[in-house]
């Protein structure tokens, strides 16, 4: 009985050992693997980066393109600001805002057809642009863009900016449905403080 509980023991100690062994030898595998995995990724073309399904991938990439100086890539910004990664949605905005009044036009198509992630980010892009020449596309979006986080900014905006005709726009979006765009538009009138801004706030 003695020697059959020590086969049994030893057994037991061999089928550790081996599970051991194998598991090591698994991990060692899959942490290669992975090695193998992102030393792949790095090897990839630019343009395959950018649109590579790791976000990781496309951060670099992206951040290669900026570094790199040698070409405009104000489209190619413009089409991240869509990107379902906020790292990269931020990188490109603040990229986008150094090209100033010239990446205008595209951030307003992009606030004209763009879904609202892309939109929302072009709002934000605009305002650290701040020029005058972001006015009329800011209107717009307070006047007729449907998310209330993306009219909110554009009251900020033009309360900023200021002119005749921020104020009557602003003015116009105080009767706005979403009590946040209204506290927006009230403060950006404040902020004006034309008589005719502060009479219509009175």
């Amino acid at each position: 009985m003695g020697q059959l509980r020590g086969l049994m023991y030893l057994g037991f100690v061999v089928a550790v050992v081996a599970g051991w062994v194998f598991n090591r030898q698994r991990n060692k595998k899959s942490k290669s693997d992975i090695k193998s995995t992102l030393q792949h990724k790095q090897s990839l073309p630019l343009d395959m980066a950018l649109v590579d399904p790791n976000w990781t991938v496309r951060l670099q990439a992206l951040q290669s393109l900026i570094e790199d100086h040698t070409q405009n890539i104000l489209d190619t910004l413009l089409g991240f600001l869509a990107d379902s990664a906020l790292d990269i949605r931020q990188l490109a905005m603040d990229e986008l805002a150094t090209y100033g009044n010239e990446a205008i036009g595209g951030l307003g198509q992009i606030l004209s057809t763009g879904d609202l992630t892309a939109r929302e980010s072009a709002i934000q892009v605009l305002l650290k642009i701040g020029t005058p020449a972001t006015s009329p596309i800011l209107i717009n979006s307070l006047m007729f863009d449907e998310s209330a986080w993306v009219r909110v900014p554009a009251a900020q905006g033009l309360g900023i900016i200021g002119g005749e005709d921020a104020t009557e726009a602003l003015i116009r979006s105080l009767k706005d449905t979403h009590p946040d765009v209204q506290d927006a538009v009230h403060q950006a009138l404040e902020h004006i403080g034309t008589p005719q801004a502060l009479s219509a706030i009175r």
